[in-house]
């Protein structure tokens, strides 16, 4: 070997030396990764599948971990699409913040088409909200809601799948506080999905009666 060559070579051994990371490098990176999947996976409650990096495979988990005195009451997907809201509490709420979804391909909460109530929006004891799917839905209190109901409506950007079945979120500070999935082909022109009894019991098939007490 000639006296240039020996010198590149041990420059080559040197550089790759101080490329090559320690043991003692790597160690506190891999107790971080674990620390952080451990976080993620106490803070998703144990429900559902992490991702390799600690993730939530879903932006907004689909199992519900709250509780909230508004219930989603009935929903419709044959015809016309909608959803009724109720206040089963004794106090007018807020409903600013709160976020409206159904169910995306994978099975997670559809945020990019979610309807998000604005700051004023309040429901009172008792009081009725009826959401109606449109195809360019507007934002605030409407009155284009359903020829089959004089009752005033906010607009969604998505509808209930009657076909396949569908599930319905109601979301705060990003956490699932109400849900319901309705079956696939439960949903007719004579029968929607509400609970019953009206605003607290188990879900059935109901007729339809958006903006009014369930009836069977």
């Amino acid at each position: 070997m000639t006296k240039g060559t020996s010198t590149i070579a041990i420059g080559l051994l040197v550089a790759t030396a101080l490329a090559a990371p320690s043991c003692s490098d790597a160690g506190p990176t891999a107790t971080a990764d674990a620390a952080n999947t451990a976080e993620a996976a106490s803070a998703g409650g144990g429900d559902t599948a992490l991702l390799a990096d600690g993730a939530h495979p879903c932006p907004v988990a689909p199992t519900v971990v709250g509780t909230t005195p508004i219930a989603i009451n009935e929903l419709q997907g044959k015809g016309d699409d909608w959803i009724e809201l109720v206040n089963t509490g004794p106090d007018t709420l807020s409903l600013g913040g709160l976020k409206l979804a159904d169910k995306a391909d994978n099975g997670c909460p559809k945020m990019e088409d979610a309807l998000t109530f604005p700051a004023d929006a309040t429901l009172a004891p008792g009081g009725r909200l009826l959401v109606v799917g449109k195809k360019n839905p507007k934002a605030g209190p409407q009155t284009d809601c359903l020829a089959s109901s004089t009752t005033g409506c906010w607009h969604m950007a998505f509808k209930v799948s009657a076909s396949t079945g569908d599930s319905v979120f109601l979301i705060s500070a990003g956490k699932v506080v109400a849900a319901v999935t309705v079956p696939a082909n439960v949903l007719t022109d004579t029968a929607s999905w509400g609970r019953w009894p009206d605003g607290t019991g188990a879900y059935a098939s109901v007729l339809p009666t958006p903006g009014a007490a369930n009836k069977k």
